[in-house]
């Protein structure tokens, strides 16, 4: 579901595993974003204004040329967006690692749900990084032939520009890169089996590692303990429960790999700041606020 701001779309892409489009409601006394998060990367170019950006675990000031890139999964929002523009890119992480590279899969266990932001920079002064951008925004708009060729491009170079700013973790050298072709295994088997008891021995035994050379490996590699991101994934499926079902929380724990009830009410409120019940209940609201203002703008125009 998209955002109060994103009522009224631009530039949109149907059919595209990705979109681009401009926020429309940035006049004197408009309401902001409520938290929610969705299944895609998201990337935030402030053209105009300032305002702050909540995440689960922290919040930033964001301040015109500010760029940041959020990951799948990460809950954020905006309280106010009174007087501000934002340039909106979202794509799915499953069509970036499609991109054929093998730089794009080694960062990929880098842009795991997570609760903090991916990249906060500022491209005030990089007139290359606006370009790409620009691009964006003309293949979105023109529709040429080989579009999604050039879309590619684009954002292949962009993250090459973060990865060379140090902004986007990257593996620093051929070792490291060869650790996280070594625990591709261990990644599809959290992806395939969240739901059900997930052993790091049978992670090691799969990636041909002892348990203790498995776990020194993934720590380096990603910079979490395979526990971590065991946690991540099972809360990403969580909330994507939470908001697109009915389903009781209790079997919403159950299912996605909790120990019980409780144990998954502890975590979740650990990592998004609400309860299971409240993150839902904040999420439904959100969606009437959404169809309302919807309806709204159907019947003015």
């Amino acid at each position: 579901m998209k955002g109060l701001h994103e009522s009224k779309l631009s530039l949109q892409s149907e059919g595209w595993p990705f979109e681009v489009f401009y926020n429309q409601r940035c006049g004197p006394g408009k309401s902001g974003v409520l938290r929610h998060w969705h299944e895609h990367l998201e990337l935030l170019l402030l053209l105009r204004g300032e305002c702050r950006l909540e995440l689960e675990q922290q919040t930033l000031v964001l301040h015109e040329g500010d760029m940041v890139l959020l990951g799948a999964g990460t809950s954020h929002g905006i309280p106010d967006l009174a007087d501000c523009l934002f340039y909106v890119l979202q794509f799915s992480p499953d069509w970036l690692q499609d991109m054929g590279s093998p730089d794009i899969s080694a960062v990929l266990p880098f842009l795991q749900p997570d609760s903090r932001c991916l990249a906060h920079v500022s491209i005030e002064n990089q007139p290359a990084v606006r370009r790409l951008l620009t691009d964006l925004e003309d293949d979105f708009r023109d529709k040429p032939p080989a579009m999604a060729l050039s879309v590619k491009g684009s954002l292949l170079k962009l993250f090459a520009w973060l990865i060379r700013q140090g902004i986007v973790n990257f593996p620093a050298n051929n070792q490291d890169m060869l650790r996280l072709n070594r625990l591709q295994p261990a990644f599809t088997y959290v992806q395939e089996h969240y739901s059900g008891h997930l052993d790091e021995r049978t992670a090691a035994g799969l990636c041909f590692m002892s348990c203790h050379h498995f776990s020194r490996t993934f720590h380096l590699a990603t910079g979490k303990r395979f526990s971590d991101y065991i946690r991540h994934i099972r809360l990403q499926e969580a909330r994507r429960r939470l908001i697109n079902s009915c389903q009781a929380v209790g079997s919403i724990a159950i299912e996605t790999g909790f120990s019980s009830p409780s144990h998954f009410t502890s975590v979740f409120l650990r990592e998004t700041g609400l309860t299971p019940q409240a993150y839902r209940k904040q999420n439904l609201d959100r969606n009437k606020v959404f169809f309302d203002s919807r309806n709204e703008d159907n019947h003015l125009s």
